[in-house]
């Protein structure tokens, strides 16, 4: 009776990115090759697609359970194969080429341990109302205490600096391997920020610290020098070989927020808005015609916005491994909020792009005028910087170079740099040496801390 019901009821569904039929039973449920335990996947209503919360445990979990709990549990009544997917390719199967439409209007996809590079992180259904993708942060440096903690300041060139006895923070540090200190006490408990050098003697250079809530970071750091703190480490959405997250349907209306995340390379593109709070990058990332936010995020690689609307809060980008760069390449781009980068970086504008220099700090910049220093304007680059802070490494790097419609080089009749001249030794940004030093032909308001001087080409 049970198999003739099935076969009165069933039909043959096509698995999404594969090549054979997947055999539908009793009310729609699918039989996977996991096993003989039936999916949630039926002909009239189909449960997974409207449930508010969604779980994915590669480590423990079953693509043939429900997929709606966290954890497996005991079966209950109206529960069918409780516990979490084990493939993100199992989740796009299951959503096919319908949407997720939550009853609450938001649908939340939790990622419990890191996804193995053959389960490519491939975004490519649809939504109605806001989804949300979030890792599971896992400690990588037990709780410990602080000893000391200076406050950055942004009129004397003085980033963040954390300090716990004579800790070596080799293997700690945001180089978009997702690497996260997460404050435990005190009046910042709850607020995250990267360190981004090893100062020796127990001492970490960091940028700034905050939390996210609603989609807006705000800043908060530690009052006083002694608090409790562990290093995390996000969720990798692959590892090191480089599987791609790629967004590519997004919906109009929808709001796709990323978080606690480790992504390797990321494609973007489309109209939808991206969140992205508390996420690490670790190779290229490119972006066209794409509405992007990144909340305090380690974006420690090349990444490229063509055309895009913009705005980068707080976080990091570390070029101690290689030079690393933000490439504006027409539309907008804002970064605010004590965004600092580390050793060989470069911000670059060009294509008309326009960017607005809120709160940045450049640390240890060493590229000179030839290579366009640490802020480059080229190819009708715009922008407006407000307040622009730091050191450089070396002498004859500089701060800012401003080129012409065409692109050019510091030798060329039509680039100005942010010296005069190449610096004989290192030097700050704000410094009273470095604003008289500053060209007359630009130098139409200050340039430190409180500055607001625009710099415009045809």
């Amino acid at each position: 009776m049970k198999a003739d019901l099935k076969y009165a009821v069933g039909i043959l569904h096509p698995r999404k990115g594969g090549t054979g039929l997947t055999d539908v039973g009793p009310f729609g449920s699918v039989l996977t090759s996991d096993g003989a335990r039936p999916l949630w996947l039926d002909m009239l209503t189909n449960p997974f697609l409207s449930a508010p919360a969604l779980f994915i445990d590669p480590v423990n979990g079953n693509n043939g359970n429900n997929g709606l709990q966290q954890l497996t549990q005991a079966p209950a009544l109206a529960v069918q194969n409780p516990g979490p997917l084990k493939t993100w390719a199992e989740l796009r199967r299951r959503i096919g080429p319908n949407k997720l439409a939550s009853s609450s209007g938001t649908t939340t996809i939790t990622i419990l341990s890191d996804l193995p590079t053959a389960d490519k992180m491939l975004v490519d259904f649809g939504a109605v109302g806001n989804v949300v993708i979030q890792g599971t942060p896992t400690v990588s440096k037990a709780t410990s205490n602080s000893s000391a903690f200076t406050a950055r300041v942004a009129a004397t060139n003085t980033p963040n600096q954390l300090t716990d006895g004579a800790t070596v923070w080799t293997g700690f540090i945001g180089l978009g391997t997702g690497q996260v200190v997460a404050i435990l006490s005190g009046n910042a408990a709850g607020s995250f920020g990267y360190g981004i050098k090893d100062m020796t003697a127990g001492a970490l250079r960091c940028g700034t610290f905050g939390s996210v809530a609603g989609g807006v970071f705000a800043e908060l750091g530690p009052a006083a020098g002694i608090f409790q703190y562990q290093v995390q480490r996000y969720t990798a959405t692959q590892d090191l070989a480089g599987t791609e997250l790629t967004f590519i349907t997004p919906s109009s209306g929808t709001t796709w927020t990323f978080q606690n995340l480790t992504i390797r390379r990321g494609r973007f593109a489309g109209a939808a808005p991206l969140i992205f709070n508390h996420c690490a990058f670790g190779a290229n990332l490119s972006a066209t015609a794409a509405n992007l936010t990144f909340n305090n995020c380690d974006l420690s690689c090349n990444v490229t916005l063509t055309l895009c609307a913009t705005s980068i809060a707080a976080g990091i980008q570390n070029g101690a491994a290689g030079t690393v760069g933000l490439h504006v390449v027409g539309g907008t781009c804002r970064i605010s909020s004590g965004f600092l980068t580390q050793d060989n970086t470069q911000i670059d504008v060009q294509e008309s792009g326009w960017i607005d220099v809120v709160d940045v700090g450049m640390m240890d910049f060493t590229l000179v005028a030839a290579s366009g220093g640490a802020i480059f304007f080229r190819n009708r680059g715009r922008g407006l910087l407000e307040t622009f802070w730091g050191a450089s490494a070396v002498a004859n790097a500089v701060p800012c170079v401003i080129g012409g419609s065409s692109q050019v080089d510091a030798t060329a009749a039509n680039t100005r740099t942010a010296l005069a001249s190449a610096p004989a030794a290192a030097v700050k940004i704000g410094t009273a040496a470095t604003l008289a030093a500053w060209p007359a032909a630009v130098a139409t308001k200050t340039f430190d801390a409180n500055s607001d001087a625009t710099f415009v080409h045809a």
